[in-house]
């Protein structure tokens, strides 16, 4: 499926818009003669995004970019088309028409009462009937606002990843799914033609855990223990029996507090048994024992432990003899391990062993940038999505919403991306058809996407509208990025730093309004400030009129000469006394 156009009569900043989102048709409602308007759109060209020589038999349908500054609404229509294809027509809060093509077949879709006059070449009109369709959203960015789970949508955004699980849970299982990405690219060859280097190896940190009962170590960790290796070993020992003590006390709180059952009376007793043994540790064979001891059925919480402080056992054992991954020590609390097959088991066996969404472990992929990760995150997320469509019945058209693409990415990577992405999401997604659908206030993205493909906001005090004339922007694909830069649309009052215009400005002001003894004592720092500007034209301006402000007259240079010849004749006269 693939959105055509939009009309959104009022939501949040949104008066009276009108979207069209490059297809075959450009629309525009007429709310005076409650008409729908279609002419052809002279500049679509199908098929255009779609990358026939790549052997696959999905198709991206369409390309759209959401272009504006900071508050625009970017995000915020993409929020719209989401609730519209999620939500029941009754319970949205706003007016609209949309308009569709599936299956080649054009839809109106619209809960407007009054009955609307459309074209009548082939177009179906569906009043008040909500249709949900298959979408997925991501977003790596992270701003704490609320993602709610929505039927037929796949949410890979950051925030709702972190709705239900805290920071280090969300880094492990970002590792997993970077992992799975990275092998099903060492098989398929995704990623060839993508310039940095992928990860191979993985820092493991252990996690200082938080507990109300915290057992100190310092008393273990003392200066005669110099050995690096054993330094690790209590550290990772130690961090377990904190680890166990803040889940014992989940446990506890679970029991007490929620489930208020005579009959786990017993496990109560028994988990606190288990505390206090752990409260009173003295060596991590004891625990062990202890942990052994206590652990009943195959269900009873306490063999989650044994089972964690086994796999810890697998860890200590493998500084010492190379098993089933080799570990290499990097402090007191993290080691690394190098190759994609040592770290894709490893994961395996932690996300077996592991209690619960509380992780025992942070991770960090060691030689990768900022901008590197945000490239491996957004192509991971895309695979993610791609395994989640093949285990839902869903139909063979679907929209992906990316929300600010270019995030954290250096311009160099900004240029590529559209194309990195055109081509993943070809290759990942099976029979399908896909309308991607990409925000952005970054010139190099918009240099990937035809003019009539843009949808261009700008904000005029508390209203938020598109650009009503995009050819004010002129043609804008394969565009010089300088070109857009200095557009008034990305780029108000020109190209150069709030910073550096007031350097300038002061230094004008003070070459102007200064006497010529000031302009002489100054000279030196006024030339050194003017000749850093790289722009010629201002910096040649500034230094001419300078040498013209520093410059005599006739009238000046005669009593200056007559000031001189006075000061020799004092000194002559005063020689002769």
């Amino acid at each position: 499926m693939t959105i055509l156009y939009l009309w959104l009569e009022k939501y949040n900043t949104f008066e009276n818009l009108n979207v069209n989102f490059g297809g075959r048709y450009i629309f525009n409602f007429n709310q005076i003669e409650n008409k729908l308007e279609m002419k052809e759109n002279p500049h679509y060209i199908d098929k255009f995004f779609d990358i026939v020589e790549l052997n696959s038999n999905s198709e991206i349908s369409l390309l759209t970019g959401i272009v504006g500054s900071n508050g625009t609404g970017k995000t915020t229509l993409i929020e719209v088309l989401r609730n519209i294809f999620t939500e029941k027509y009754e319970d949205l809060n706003f007016k609209f028409i949309l308009v569709t093509k599936n299956d080649g077949k054009v839809k109106v879709l619209s809960n407007l009462e009054n009955n609307l006059s459309i074209p009548t070449i082939g177009i179906r009109v569906e009043k008040n009937h909500s249709e949900k369709k298959s979408i997925i959203f991501i977003s790596t960015i992270f701003d704490r606002k609320i993602e709610k789970s929505r039927d037929n949508e796949i949410n890979l955004s950051t925030n709702y990843l972190l709705k239900n699980i805290n920071m280090d849970s969300y880094e492990s299982a970002k590792i997993r799914q970077d992992l799975a990405f990275l092998q099903f690219n060492n098989k398929h060859r995704l990623l060839d033609d993508v310039e940095f280097k992928l990860p191979e190896k993985l820092i493991v940190h252990i996690l200082d855990t938080l507990s109300n009962e915290k057992i100190d170590k310092s008393l273990s960790l003392s200066d005669k223990i110099i050995d690096q290796k054993n330094r690790f070993i209590i550290n990772i020992q130690y961090n377990f029996v904190n680890y166990a003590l803040n889940i014992i006390d989940h446990w506890l709180e679970v029991e007490v507090l929620y489930k208020q059952d005579s009959r786990n009376v017993e496990k109560v007793r028994r988990l606190i048994d288990v505390k206090n043994e752990i409260k009173n540790y003295k060596s991590w064979d004891y625990l062990r024992e202890q942990l052994n001891f206590y652990k009943q059925g195959k269900h009873n919480n306490i063999n989650l432990l044994v089972n964690l402080m086994h796999f810890v056992d697998k860890i200590i054992d493998t500084t010492e003899h190379s098993k089933d991954f080799e570990v290499k020590i990097e402090s007191d609390s993290s080691f690394s391990l190098s190759s994609n097959k040592e770290i894709f088991d490893f994961i395996q066996l932690y996300s077996k062993n592991v209690v619960g969404s509380r992780d025992f472990f942070g991770f960090q992929w060691r030689s990768l940038s900022t901008g590197e990760e945000s490239l491996l995150d957004i192509f991971s997320r895309i695979f993610q999505s791609s395994k989640k469509t093949m285990s839902r019945k869903w139909s063979e058209e679907i929209i992906i919403f990316i929300d600010e693409v270019e995030n954290n990415l250096h311009p160099h990577w900004q240029k590529q991306i559209v194309n990195h992405l055109l081509r993943i999401i070809k290759l990942l997604f099976k029979n399908k058809k896909i309308h991607l659908i990409l925000t952005s206030h970054s010139p190099f993205i918009i240099s990937d996407i035809p003019h009539t493909n843009i949808i261009m906001l700008e904000r005029n005090g508390d209203i938020s509208n598109v650009k009503e004339n995009i050819e004010d922007l002129e043609r804008t694909f394969a565009g010089n990025i300088h070109t857009l830069l200095a557009h008034s649309f990305f780029m108000k009052n020109g190209l150069m730093g709030t910073f550096s215009k007031e350097k300038i400005n002061k230094v004008y002001s003070q070459i102007i309004n200064s006497d010529r003894n000031e302009l002489l004592l100054n000279r030196v720092i006024l030339e050194k400030q003017i000749n850093i500007i790289s722009e010629p034209l201002i910096r040649n301006k500034l230094l001419s009129e300078l040498e013209n402000r520093l410059k005599l007259d006739i009238h000046d240079e005669i009593l200056i000469l007559k000031e001189r010849l006075q000061n020799l004749e004092n000194i002559s006269y005063d020689k002769n006394k």
